[in-house]
């Protein structure tokens, strides 16, 4: 639910969100290639506009806000100069209607696009209204055709977050378990390692010296507590237990095509060897 306050009214409620925010781009295909090949946003929308263009928005992973990548020569707002934002709502007309007995003003002519204040395109039921310094601001019910995209996107979002954990709770298991040769199937070969003291450049590296350990002495288990996730990034708090000693260690996994690609692991060295030594002891 967005608060908007219009002109000395008291303040009122708009049911909508904000899901767009428009860049006007020389190139679309140039801007589309920078912003998910170079920056590591995902395209959200690619959806066939009235006048043969394309409405492309683009977005970081696992947020449903996007920028909407408009191409100079189908611009609706150049002759203002300033980019516009996307308000979506359920019901367009109604919101319309709303908002026009509240004195906003609805613009015909938006860039040159001569209509009517209110319009159904192929992407969806459309007004286009003006703030106090003149900035243009779309509101949108959106068609289902366009729906539907914004869902599946949504929805392949949740499944390679949800994948993301999977794969990382899966590592830990088999690391638990002493299952190698199942761990390193849960990683890419440039698989890199991060920790006090020590790095890995490759997954051959690390689970070779992971080898290596299990074989001279038995290294702790893992006790998640406390999974948190941005996107395909995923951080695992948990209990390192080592014999009759526990200390806390965070763990920062980065997964890319269904494989980590990174772990960067950070704890008390201190604590770690102390842990060690005891155990060694203790045998």
């Amino acid at each position: 639910m967005t608060t908007v306050s219009i002109g000395e009214q008291d303040e009122v409620q708009l049911s909508a969100r904000i899901s767009q925010v428009i860049l006007y781009v020389e190139n679309q295909s140039k801007s589309l290639e920078f912003y998910t090949k170079k920056i590591g946003f995902e395209k959200k929308i690619d959806f066939p506009t009235t006048y043969g263009g394309r409405w492309i928005a683009v977005g970081p992973k696992g947020q449903d806000i996007g920028i909407a990548l408009q191409g100079y020569e189908s611009d609706i707002g150049k002759k203002s100069g300033a980019a516009s934002m996307v308000i979506e709502v359920e019901d367009c007309r109604k919101t319309y209607q709303e908002l026009k007995s509240r004195g906003v003003e609805f613009k015909r002519n938006v860039g040159g696009d001569v209509g009517e204040e209110l319009r159904e395109l192929p992407y969806g039921i459309v007004a286009f209204f003006t703030d106090p310094d003149g900035y243009i601001f779309e509101l949108m019910q959106p068609s289902k055709a366009l729906a539907a995209s914004q869902r599946n996107a949504m929805q392949k979002t949740e499944s390679t977050k949800k994948g993301a954990k999977e794969i990382v709770t899966s590592f830990i298991e088999s690391l638990n378990n002493k299952d190698l040769k199942s761990a390193r199937s849960y990683v890419s070969e440039d698989f890199t390692m991060t920790g006090p003291g020590t790095s890995f450049e490759s997954a051959e590296a690390y689970f070779e010296a992971a080898e290596k350990a299990n074989q001279t002495y038995q290294s702790g288990k893992y006790d998640i507590k406390k999974i948190f996730m941005d996107g395909t990034d995923v951080c695992v708090v948990n209990d390192v237990i080592w014999g009759s000693t526990t200390f806390p260690a965070v763990g920062f996994y980065h997964v890319e095509d269904h494989r980590i690609h990174s772990l960067r692991l950070i704890y008390d060295p201190g604590q770690a060897n102390a842990a060690r030594q005891d155990y060694v002891r203790s045998k």
